[in-house]
């Protein structure tokens, strides 16, 4: 029989082949089934570089070919490495700023002296991709180019071209808006700008300075031509709006657009026989052909550079 020391090393060889064969079968079960990783993070690595054109990717100018050596397009090696900061008005973040890759600089005519900013337009897989100019100050400066004024901010006034903000001159009071809460400046004077004071600078009717300026330069004095007939209680009386748009074209010269009344555009007018067939009898006319200088032929000499009269809304809110 065998002793108890033997019968003792016998018990631990098997245990030690029984841990042996266990770990083995658990390693490989581990291998065909691995653990649930929920809740933990696994950090992945990937080669795969960014399209440039279509995510914003960060570029270092200093070093010339950073952009090939990131970007996955296939023109990379003629990417630039654009400084944002300069292709967008000062004090504004409108593209995010910085140096980024992309195939070209801005071309296009953005004014950012006047809220002009460049956007690339490629971002987000966009159909379309270029640089385009969003206009940040759309009630100041907007068009092509954010480079037109809107004429009914403020009127009567000068613009700060640091900051963008109305200057009212001596004389004058800024009043705003109430539909679109734009400023324009108006005289603080009844005899100046008009009859209704800080009201606006619409003058009593009928005088030419209502209509002294073309409104619609690019329509062949159509709308002009209304406002005065209108203006001269004549606009429902046949042949007299398009009359007065042949009087004014033929004042015309070199093609160039007309966009001020001027005393021989007037006189054209008083003095067409066909108008003053029309105009017999009719109060507003005959007093917009007379010499009296609250409405005949020197009238319109009364109305502001920029006429606040010419917007539908000519009410006004106190500036405090």
């Amino acid at each position: 029989m065998l002793s108890n020391l033997t019968k003792i090393i016998v018990l631990v060889a098997i245990l030690v082949i029984l841990f042996i064969l266990y770990s083995s079968i658990q390693t490989s079960i581990e291998k065909q089934s691995p653990p649930d990783d929920f809740g933990r993070v696994i950090p992945q690595s990937s080669s795969q570089k960014p399209m440039c054109t279509y995510t914003r990717t960060s570029c270092d100018p200093s070093i010339p070919s950073d952009c090939a050596n990131k970007c996955l397009d296939t023109n990379s090696n003629q990417f630039k490495c654009v400084n944002l900061n300069d292709k967008q008005p000062s004090n504004t973040n409108s593209n995010g700023g910085g140096y980024v890759c992309l195939p070209s600089e801005p071309t296009n005519e953005c004014d950012t002296s006047k809220g002009g900013a460049n956007i690339w337009t490629g971002y987000g897989m966009a159909n379309q991709q270029g640089w385009s100019c969003l206009c940040t100050q759309p009630l100041v400066y907007g068009g092509e180019g954010c480079k037109y004024r809107n004429p009914s901010y403020c009127s009567g006034g000068t613009i700060n071209p640091s900051d963008l903000s109305c200057m009212c001159p001596d004389g004058t009071e800024k009043r705003w808006r109430t539909n679109v809460n734009t400023p324009f400046c108006v005289s603080k004077s009844s005899d100046f700008g008009g009859y209704m004071g800080l009201a606006g600078n619409q003058l009593n009717v009928p005088n030419w300075g209502n209509v002294r300026y073309n409104l619609a330069p690019n329509d062949n004095y159509a709308d002009w031509a209304s406002r005065i007939a209108r203006e001269m209680n004549l606009f429902n009386v046949s042949g007299v709006i398009d009359k007065i748009k042949t009087i004014i074209s033929s004042k015309q010269t070199s093609n160039n657009i007309i966009y001020e009344l001027n005393d021989d555009i007037i006189n054209g007018i008083c003095n067409d026989s066909t108008i003053n067939s029309k105009r017999s009898g009719v109060q507003n006319a005959l007093k917009m052909c007379s010499t009296d200088d609250s409405a005949g032929k020197n009238s319109y000499k009364n109305a502001f550079d920029y006429a606040t009269y010419t917007y539908v809304d000519n009410t006004y809110k106190n500036v405090g």
